[in-house]
């Protein structure tokens, strides 16, 4: 394996096209390990170790949410959000003002 040298520093640094460096750590283990069987038998073997797997496509793929109830602070944040708006307040700040409600009029 080649090992390029960088004066500036006394660390060692391999070029990107030496190899895989697991290779060099672990000489005993193959990097492609397979076993040669038929694909029939590979199927027998897979269904056994699986037996319950029915082999049906997911439709609800994707990030599930947890469905839990609305914490006060979400219910006061919402309620803010209505009585609230987010504008500039002056030439180079923006911030937030309370709406006027119909109880101030």
């Amino acid at each position: 394996m080649k090992k390029k040298e960088f004066t500036s520093s006394k660390q060692t640094y391999k070029s990107i096209k030496s190899g895989l460096d697991t290779a060099a750590k672990y000489p005993d283990r193959p990097n492609h390990y397979y076993e040669s069987m038929p694909m029939t038998e590979r199927k027998e073997r897979h269904m056994k170790n699986h037996p319950n797997d029915k082999n049906e496509q997911k439709t609800e793929k994707g990030i599930q949410w947890a469905k839990s109830k609305k914490t006060e602070r979400d219910k006061k944040l919402k309620e803010f959000y209505k009585t609230h708006v987010y504008t500039w307040i002056s030439n180079t700040r923006r911030g937030w003002i309370a709406l006027p409600s119909e109880e101030e009029e």
